[in-house]
């Protein structure tokens, strides 16, 4: 898998300090399970726009895709998001979600996380090579494809952003399992897009839905 989407700015946790789970009654089954990666139809920036982006990370930058432990983490104040904003955020995940099932990386990448996002990350994490702008999509095996496992959080910050916890069977964690997800989304031009990532997991499956501590 590409260093992208699910390795973007990862933080691991050891520990997980407790959230409210306000949103999780608002919750819509019919966002959860395995996305088809037929689901992912989103309009993908063009290539373009990372071209600017293509070249040999730094030993400096590569360093940085090692995930470094934050037990500090918590979730910053807000107020319960309702139903249509959780259902909206929640789609922006099962598309994600979808574009990854399809091989879908840069796709996904480029489409469903902020501009201000994919600047930063690739300013620290490194530039893209070059066979990543031509590389054709292939669906990934059952095995390795993620499915979207519960909501857990999801709140409406002062400022207007979103930020939620999800979920997710990620076949990428180590080991792969459950593993749980901070996003915060802005909305641009009607959609919800990612603008901030951190991976909080792995966790035991009986955690799923639940705060730990």
């Amino acid at each position: 898998m590409s260093r992208m989407l699910f390795v973007v700015a990862i933080v691991v946790l050891t520990l997980l300090l407790p959230a409210t789970v306000a949103a999780q009654d608002a919750t819509p089954a019919t966002g959860l399970g395995e996305p088809d990666p037929a689901e992912c139809t989103v309009e993908p920036r063009p290539m373009s726009f990372f071209e600017e982006f293509v070249g040999t990370p730094t030993a400096e930058q590569a360093a940085r895709t090692e995930a470094t432990p934050d037990a500090g983490f918590r979730m910053p104040d807000g107020t319960p998001a309702d139903e249509d904003t959780v259902a909206a955020v929640l789609g922006t995940v099962r598309q994600l979600g979808a574009c990854i099932n399809a091989g879908d990386f840069l796709g996904g990448y480029g489409a469903l996380f902020t501009e201000d996002f994919i600047r930063d990350d690739l300013e620290s994490s490194g530039p893209l090579a070059a066979e990543e702008l031509s590389l054709t999509p292939e669906p990934m095996p059952a095995e390795m494809r993620v499915s979207l496992l519960a909501v857990v959080d999801v709140r409406v910050l002062p400022d207007g952003r979103v930020a939620g916890l999800f979920d997710i069977q990620d076949p990428f964690a180590e080991p792969p399992g459950p593993s749980r997800f901070y996003w915060e989304f802005v909305k641009e031009d009607g959609r919800w897009l990612i603008d901030e990532q951190i991976m909080l997991g792995p966790m035991e499956p009986e955690q799923v839905g639940t705060p730990t501590s």
